[in-house]
């Protein structure tokens, strides 16, 4: 048993013998760190490191929002058209609410001047009987 535990410890110790560093990680895939020295950039928003980086990297990609972010923005859509939705009804039936007002306004008038030109005839009717 110890002449078995001796063996594999010496395999482990042989197949383990590179640091697992990130170093050599990205060596291994041929990806070759570029060191920029910040110490060296004396501007407030370090322009030169930014250009530097920029220039090596370049330039900033967007992919879209992640889920949760499209999740948000639609529940903030479906907000915003329910809201959209009550004010277009209210707005609606207080038209709706004044055109009937007005309607009855008019037919009261209406009714009014029939009931007048109703009088003036039976007037005349009334004096030419005489």
């Amino acid at each position: 048993k110890q002449w078995y535990q001796r063996q594999s410890t010496g395999e482990f110790r042989a197949i383990n013998t590179d640091d697992q560093t990130v170093l050599n990680y990205f060596d291994e895939l041929e990806v070759h760190p570029d060191h920029v020295d910040i110490a060296t950039d004396v501007s407030s928003n370090m322009s030169q490191v930014v250009e530097k980086i920029l220039k090596t990297v370049g330039k900033p990609r967007n992919y879209g929002p992640t889920e949760e972010e499209r999740m948000e923005l639609e529940r903030i859509s479906m907000e915003k058209t329910i809201k959209k939705e009550a004010v277009e009804k209210m707005e609606l039936s207080r038209k709706e609410e004044e055109e009937k007002k007005e309607t009855k306004r008019r037919k009261d008038e209406w009714s009014a001047r029939v009931q007048e030109v109703k009088e003036q005839e039976e007037e005349v009717l009334q004096a030419q009987s005489y």
